[in-house]
């Protein structure tokens, strides 16, 4: 998850578009595969439903905080975006774990679906209290569905054709189809063994 918040960051920071195709080449280098789907899924602009309201994550964040209701919204008024707000007045650890992207969306994002709203707490509790405040950002907006990448999908597919060391136009076709975000995914985007398109039903 910090690889991705990084990744995040940097191509929120930058408008030249070497820099974000540079950015996206170092993740995908740094980062397993399972990671590298979860991101490209994500860079696609592949969205999740909203699985918890703005105002139960507001709730949640104040009596996490420990702050009146009163204050939060001076601090929402300043900063004008709601889940930014959130990340910004959670307490952080300063070594906060390194839990990886797949684990993030697999095993705590996903599970949110359909579960009482005392599970849905215990689970946006215990993955605050984890991250640092860019990663709560994400994952805040992750839970919202409101997450978004402003990048083009040209450059995302010049940046793998660089790692992969394959002609844009096959990386081009082969993210065409239906594909779901896993390792093999992946795997077999990069193999230049694999000449078809590899589309998956989700």
């Amino acid at each position: 998850m910090k690889n991705f918040a990084a990744l995040f960051k940097e191509l929120d920071e930058t408008i030249q578009p070497e820099f974000k195709v540079a950015a996206l080449i170092n993740y995908f280098q740094k980062v397993l595969p399972c990671d590298a789907a979860w991101a490209l899924n994500l860079l696609s602009g592949r969205k999740f439903k909203q699985l918890v309201t703005l105002k139960k994550l507001q709730e949640w964040s104040v009596e996490l905080a420990q702050i009146p209701e009163w204050l939060f919204f001076e601090c929402r008024n300043n900063v004008s975006d709601l889940t930014e707000t959130i990340s910004l007045i959670l307490p952080c650890k300063g070594n906060t774990e390194n839990i990886p992207l797949q684990t993030l969306i697999e095993q705590h994002l996903i599970p949110l679906r359909n579960q009482e709203e005392k599970v849905q707490k215990e689970i946006i509790i215990s993955v605050w209290q984890k991250l640092n405040s860019t990663e709560m950002y994400i994952w805040n907006k992750l839970v919202t569905g409101s997450f978004h990448f402003d990048i083009m999908p040209k450059l995302i597919i010049k940046a793998l054709s660089r790692f992969c060391n394959m002609p844009e136009s096959i990386i081009s076709y082969r993210l065409s189809g239906n594909w779901a975000p896993f390792a093999d995914f992946f795997n077999r985007l990069c193999s230049p063994e694999d000449a078809g398109s590899i589309i998956y039903h989700a």
